[in-house]
């Protein structure tokens, strides 16, 4: 399993051929903010803070922020351990550290 914190900063949905994917499956917790996941075959569907996901990361995916503030996004994904890292869409959203944006509750 792969553990990615992810500030989601567009607001605008980028073209599909832009979008992750990979294999495995995608666990998806939203920590701060709200988001919309658009995936390949599904209707958009908004994620508020507290909310998650759970889908298949073959399928095309991205993320968009809905709020004024960028949204705080834990992903867990299943991962081939053959296969590379999955692929984050620099338009859709970039990795940080957990130290620089901790999870509701956690102390340091």
């Amino acid at each position: 399993m792969l553990p990615l914190l992810i500030t989601v900063t567009t607001r605008t949905v980028p073209p599909k051929d832009d979008w992750s994917t990979h294999a495995g499956e995608e666990f998806l917790y939203v920590c701060r903010g709200a988001i919309e996941l658009h995936t390949e075959f599904y209707t958009p569907t908004r994620l508020n803070c507290g909310e998650s996901a759970y889908f298949d990361s073959k399928m095309r995916h991205c993320y968009r922020s809905l709020t004024d503030d960028d949204a705080l996004i834990l992903s867990v994904c299943t991962q081939d351990p053959t296969s590379q890292q999955p692929k984050l869409p620099e338009q859709c959203a970039s990795e940080e550290s957990h130290d620089k944006f901790p999870l509701p509750g956690h102390t340091q």
